[in-house]
């Protein structure tokens, strides 16, 4: 009976992360141009280069992928580096550090970076969110853009939006001509040749973000509330060892022993999960099953922070997390944890890196028990 509680918590936790580990470990992988693919397309490495055809949809993650071939449907994904020289005939929706079209892109092209650049076609629509976008190319659909800066050289057929940091500025070509509407958040003095727009619709200027005061941050509703943060993840820990001490204390274990590659794993877990089931939520017959596997992925974001509680007091009171002494490493553990992720500026960065150790963590220990 204790067996099967341990699986059911496992396959609860870990869904995701099993389909993730279908595809095999990272490597990479080349698509000659000889080659077609008349089936879904999903694939994981350090570096995909499509070079052929794929008939239907793209599902890629990657460090860097370059498609220098054919996309007949969407392409979706994350990777550190995205270069589009061939066609995607879909849409093209995907988050990178850099993503460079050169090539086309027939439907709508939504996406993230710290920087796009589009020198080549983009068919549709573009709504992106970028610290440096750069347009090169004439674009007669729409734009929706969020950023730091813009740097704006061809015409655009449609509506421009931009909603830019007040500290950030946009530079247009002279002359340069807008089909539809202007609606703009920068002051025109961030805005290089504004008075020489040619907009055919009307100008609009959005009201302005009111920045962040970090002073406020630590008052007294803000403590209260890491106070409830700190007893929930507490008597969360004390559950977990009192219903299952044998896999937390496996799994606070594995975080000891390497986190450098629990990290590893937990960061494509981190990113694919909730992909997945977005895209299970696009379809009719996918959307319960997409909204139970963003359930589960909300609920592990939050429970994987127990077992890396434990292994960080654990090794700060220089216990065995595998024996029986877990009180004061946990006390310790929450206690350092909750005020790492609570920290300005810098806490949501740890707060991603706690919960992707522990997420690398199950999928590990999942692997384990699957062999």
């Amino acid at each position: 009976m204790k067996k099967f509680w341990l699986i059911l918590i496992l396959i609860v936790l870990c869904l995701p992360a099993v389909t993730l580990a279908s595809y095999g470990e990272m490597e990479n992988v080349f698509i000659p141009k000889e080659q077609v693919i008349s089936y879904n397309f999903f694939k994981t490495g350090e570096t995909v280069d499509i070079s052929g055809t794929l008939q239907k949809d793209a599902y890629i993650l990657a460090e860097t992928v370059v498609v220098d071939g054919v996309i007949e449907g969407d392409l979706i994904g994350a990777a550190e580096n995205l270069t589009i020289n061939g066609t995607v005939k879909g849409n093209l929706r995907f988050l990178a550090g850099k993503i460079v079209i050169t090539g086309e892109v027939r439907k709508n092209f939504t996406g993230a970076g710290e920087s796009v650049i589009v020198s080549g076609t983009v068919g549709q629509d573009i709504m992106v969110g970028a610290n440096k976008f750069d347009l090169q190319s004439e674009h007669q659909g729409d734009i929706n853009l969020f950023g730091v800066s813009a740097k704006l050289d061809q015409n655009i057929g449609g509506n421009l939006f931009l909603h830019i940091d007040p500290k950030g500025s946009v530079e247009f070509a002279e002359g340069l001509s807008v089909g539809g509407n202007l609606e703009y958040s920068p002051t025109r003095k961030t805005m290089v040749n504004f008075d020489s727009l040619q907009i055919t619709g009307q100008t609009k200027q959005l009201s302005q973000q009111v920045s962040v005061d970090w002073r406020k941050t630590f008052d007294y509703l803000y403590i209260f509330g890491r106070l409830f943060y700190f007893f929930g993840l507490l008597v969360l820990a004390m559950v977990m060892i009192r219903v299952m001490k044998k896999i937390t204390m496996l799994l606070a274990a594995t975080v000891s022993k390497d986190p450098l590659k629990c990290f590893n794993h937990g960061f494509w877990w981190l990113i694919f999960t909730p992909m997945v089931s977005l895209l299970l939520m696009a379809t009719m017959v996918g959307m319960p099953l997409g909204l139970i596997a963003m359930g589960l992925y909300l609920i592990a974001f939050y429970v994987v922070k127990v077992f890396v509680a434990l292994a960080i007091g654990a090794l700060i009171l220089k216990e065995d997390v595998k024996n029986n002494k877990l009180f004061w490493p946990m006390i310790l553990g929450v206690f350092i944890v909750v005020v790492a992720i609570s920290l300005p500026f810098v806490g949501f960065l740890i707060n991603l890196i706690i919960s992707t150790a522990g997420f690398g963590a199950l999928y590990l220990i999942f692997k384990g028990v699957l062999k």
